[in-house]
């Protein structure tokens, strides 16, 4: 049933889009990419710092990496199963993203 849902919202979200009479132009179309992308580009310098707890455990790790979750605009992982744990920003996912924004609103 979910999935359902799903793919009749994505065909009525895809009609209106396509629609010559849509309130999403090319141009603004175009203008939105734009500034997403730019923004994008301008957010990612201030995400790419990763920081790291040292617990000082002795021995061997119990386990290998782990993803913790999502906070915010970063994500928490544990390199060493648990006992550590990093949070590193998504700037190096946002800038080539931005990057590709930009490029697509500017080709003709």
């Amino acid at each position: 049933m979910l999935c359902y849902t799903w793919s009749a919202s994505l065909a009525i979200v895809t009609q209106h889009l396509n629609d010559r009479k849509s309130k999403f132009n090319p141009v603004r179309r175009r203008i939105a990419l734009l500034v997403i992308g730019l923004l994008l580009i301008s957010i990612s310098p201030f995400l790419l710092t990763t920081t790291c707890s040292d617990v000082g455990y002795t021995g061997e790790p119990p386990g290998g990496f782990e993803l913790l979750g999502f906070t915010g605009l970063s994500v928490t992982y544990s390199p060493d199963g648990g006992v550590n744990t990093c949070t590193a920003g998504l700037g190096p996912i946002y800038l080539p993203l931005g990057i590709i924004c930009v490029v697509f609103s500017l080709r003709r």
